[in-house]
C-alpha cells in the first residue's frame, strides 16, 4: 500500500468505507486503512469479486501451508511451509512486510499461540523471511521508459516436463473460457482429478474412498480436513478478521469433468 500511495498525485487517505459485507475488504482504495485483508482486482473498471489479494493468500499460508486441501491429504502439511519469498529491492517496502507477514504486524497474536496444543495435523504459524534482490525481471513495468504503456497479458503458458498447456484468460486454448472440457490440469478440477488418479495407482484406499465421493465441497468439508479448517477460522478470527469467504464455485463433482 505504500507504493500505491507513492504513486498517487494526492496521497491523502481516502473516506473510511461504509462497514458491511458488500464493502469489508476494499481493493487497492482506502489507503488509510492498513493491515487489512483486501480483494481483487483492484481496478476500479474490473468487476468486483470475493478472491484475495496475493498478500493476504500468502498471510495465511503461513499457516496452512502452501497445500491445497486435496494436497494435504497426500503431503503432510509439516512439510510444505514457506523458507523465503524474494521481491525487488526497489519494490520492497519493510514496514509493509513487517506489517503483513511478520510477529509483529497483524499476525502478531498467533506467535503466541501453543499451536501443538490447539492445532492438529502438523500445522503452525510459521513466518517466513523476506529477501530482496537488486535483479529486475527483464520484462517489469520498470524495464521500460514511463511513456511506454504497458499491460499484462491475459495469455498464460504452463510447462511442466509431463504436460503443456496455454491458456487464455483461465481456459485452455480453443475452448470457451468456464467450460468444463476448457480447465487446465492445474485448476481445482485437474488437480482433485489427478490426486484420485494417484490414489488409485498407489492402492491408497482410504483416501481414494475420500476423493471419490461428494461435490469438491463436500471433500473439502469432511472429517480428515477437518484440522486445516480449524486453523483458517483461527487465522481468521485472530489476525484476518475482515476476510470474507468466498462462498460459492465448489459445488461441482469429478464426473462433471470426466
Amino acid at each position: 500500500m505504500e507504493l500505491v500511495m507513492a504513486a498517487q498525485d494526492d496521497a491523502t487517505p481516502w473516506t473510511k468505507p461504509l462497514q458491511g459485507p458488500d464493502n469489508a475488504m476494499t481493493g487497492r482504495g482506502y489507503f488509510s486503512e492498513l493491515g487489512v485483508v483486501r480483494r481483487k482486482p483492484a481496478r476500479g473498471d474490473a468487476p468486483e469479486t470475493m478472491s484475495k489479494s496475493c498478500t493476504d493468500k500468502l498471510s495465511i499460508r503461513q499457516c496452512t501451508s502452501t497445500l491445497s486441501s486435496i494436497m494435504s491429504l497426500l503431503i503432510h502439511p509439516g512439510n510444505a511451509y514457506l523458507e523465503a519469498i524474494v521481491l525487488p529491492e526497489s519494490q520492497h517496502v519493510s514496514t509493509a512486510t513487517a506489517r503483513a507477514f511478520g510477529v509483529t504486524g497483524r499476525m502478531a497474536a498467533l506467535s503466541d499461540l501453543d499451536e501443538a496444543a490447539v492445532w492438529q495435523g502438523g500445522y503452525s504459524y510459521r513466518p517466513f523471511k523476506v529477501l530482496e534482490t537488486s535483479q529486475e525481471f527483464m520484462f517489469s513495468r520498470r524495464a521500460f521508459p514511463d511513456s511506454t504503456k504497458t499491460t499484462g497479458s491475459n495469455i498464460t503458458a504452463m510447462w511442466t516436463p509431463y504436460n503443456q498447456e496455454v491458456m487464455i484468460g483461465g481456459s485452455i486454448q480453443g475452448n470457451k473460457q468456464f467450460s468444463v472440457r476448457g480447465s487446465s490440469t492445474i485448476s481445482k478440477l485437474g488437480m482433485w482429478k489427478a490426486a484420485l488418479s494417484l490414489t488409485q495407482n498407489l492402492q491408497l484406499e482410504e483416501v481414494e474412498a475420500i476423493l471419490s465421493s461428494g461435490t469438491y465441497a463436500e471433500v473439502k468439508g469432511g472429517a480428515q480436513l477437518e484440522p486445516r479448517q480449524q486453523v483458517k477460522d483461527a487465522v481468521r478470527h485472530m489476525a484476518l478478521q475482515n476476510w470474507v469467504c468466498n462462498n460459492g464455485g465448489d459445488g461441482f463433482r469429478l464426473e462433471e469433468g470426466s
